[in-house]
């Protein structure tokens, strides 16, 4: 299957989930209880633009012909009925079948935030020019399809973030980690409420040490890298540009429904 099809099947997808969630709230939604003008779709094609380039409202307004304030607005209301994060909690109930539960890997991005604005904002001590940023923390199972999302202040531990970024749901026992998660009341607290088993490489002073199992799942734990990168491979999650956490966010979770449909497509899809 050739890169078109493949791509007009993940946009088609992308639609389908986020156009089931829009129902919901039609009413609420619509401008002024009115009927909107401009169909659905061509709004979800352009948040899904917004996504990959980063071009100003004001430029995607002139490419659709629709008026910048229209399009903010629609995307605004939509994240704040929590639009994209429902469609994409959708997309994992979807497609539970095709989620590779055996085990899980979570790591943290730094995102620089180009206008260090109001919530969540914090200077990473760990980069040289001690940027304004966000930290994102992300879960994502054995097959690179993330599961969950937190994002907060870019000098925030990573500690900190992992109970937040757990899905309602979790359906892994082993959940792999860097040195930086290194805590046994932390692993404590997931064996005994999660049934979770945190894995991570022990410091050279201490006794402990691991399994050649456990070896084997940190060096599959790269793949959380990659899942950064693809993340960040869309212009407008690679740096923060919009005001809002909120609707920031929102462009997360396009972005992790967009990275978990294309595993779906590559490697279950039959044409």
């Amino acid at each position: 299957m050739n890169k078109e099809i493949k791509r007009n099947e993940l946009i088609k997808e992308i639609i389908k989930l986020i156009i089931i969630e829009v129902n919901k709230y039609k009413k609420s939604l619509d401008s002024r209880g009115c009927k909107n003008k401009i169909d659905y779709k061509t709004f979800i094609n352009i948040f899904i633009d917004k996504l990959e380039t980063n071009l100003t409202w004001s430029r995607l307004g002139s490419i659709y012909k629709i008026s910048k304030t229209y399009i903010h607005n629609v995307f605004c209301k939509w994240s704040d009925y929590g639009i994209f994060k429902n469609a994409f909690n959708k997309f994992l109930k979807k497609y539970h079948l095709f989620i590779d539960h055996g085990e899980a890997y979570i790591d943290s991005t730094t995102i620089f935030n180009k206008y260090g604005y109001v919530n969540s904002v914090g200077m990473n001590t760990y980069e040289s020019k001690k940027h304004k940023s966000n930290k994102l923390s992300i879960l994502a199972s054995k097959n690179g399809i993330p599961l969950g999302i937190y994002i907060d202040s870019g000098n925030i531990h990573d500690l900190k973030l992992l109970i937040n970024t757990l899905p309602k749901k979790t359906y892994f026992n082993s959940l792999y980690a860097d040195k930086g998660y290194l805590s046994k009341k932390l692993k404590e607290r997931l064996l005994i409420t999660k049934k979770i088993k945190l894995i991570h490489p022990y410091k050279t002073n201490q006794k402990e040490r691991n399994t050649q199992d456990e070896i084997d799942g940190l060096k599959r734990r790269m793949r959380i890298e990659h899942i950064n990168n693809k993340l960040k491979q869309n212009k407008s999650l690679n740096t923060r540009y919009i005001k809002d956490l909120l609707h920031f966010e929102s462009l997360i979770y396009l972005g992790c429904l967009k990275i978990g449909l294309q595993v779906i497509i590559n490697n279950f899809y039959i044409f």
